[in-house]
């Protein structure tokens, strides 16, 4: 019995031991941009664009989006994932000065050989808030396209989930309707099989992966 009893519990570790990561291939990639709070008007703000989860992909089309009118990006800095996948032979499409005047960042990636599997920080965007700004800010990941396509192989649509910014100006108030604080869904946030992820009070922003970013001096 006692042997019996040693083959179960080991079984139920090694059981345990494996959960997390089957919950992880499930998730997909999870997208995070860090919130911040109070700031002033004529201030300015970093907010930087994460990766982590596990997921495997050969094509990727995103966007970063924000409201020009009250936000304007006064910096932008390729951060580790980025640099990765520029040493190589991948394909890799920033584009965030033309776009500005529409509150857009757009990243294509293609990989042509190895997929990406990246995991860290991609770039880091400074914004400054404009005056006259009464309204609290969003800055919203949008996934177009996510998918794993080796050479010779189907196109299969990837799982991610996005985490966006939630960006508290000082003497402002919250938008009518709540923040689009990000989606659960497979190849792209246009699928029928996406999950909004519902907002909640602003004050309980865990899930948003915020964490106080560094204030710099207007530029």
């Amino acid at each position: 019995m006692k042997k019996i009893a040693t083959i179960f519990t080991a079984i139920l570790l090694a059981a345990a031991m494996l959960l997390p990561q089957a919950m992880l291939a499930d998730q997909g990639a999870v997208f995070t941009m860090n919130g911040t709070d109070n700031v002033p008007a004529g201030g300015t703000f970093d907010v930087t664009l994460s990766v982590s989860g596990e997921y495997a992909i050969h094509a990727a089309h995103l966007s970063v989006e924000y409201d020009p009118n009250s936000l304007e990006l006064v910096g932008l800095e390729e951060l580790d994932v980025m640099k990765n996948l520029r040493s190589g032979n991948n394909l890799v499409i920033l584009d965030y000065e033309t776009l500005a005047y529409q509150g857009k960042i757009k990243l294509g990636i293609g990989m042509p050989t190895d997929a990406m599997n990246a995991k860290g920080d991609i770039f880091k965007m400074t914004f400054k808030v404009k005056d006259g700004v009464s309204v609290n800010q969003q800055i919203v990941m949008i996934v177009n396209e996510f998918v794993n396509a080796p050479v010779g192989g189907e196109s299969t649509p990837q799982a991610f989930t996005t985490h966006n910014a939630i960006i508290t100006i000082s003497g402002a108030k919250d938008p009518e309707g709540g923040f689009n604080r990000g989606e659960e869904a497979v190849g792209d946030n246009k699928t029928a099989r996406r999950k909004r992820r519902p907002d909640r009070q602003h004050h309980a922003r865990t899930r948003c992966g915020q964490h106080q970013s560094s204030r710099h001096k207007t530029q």
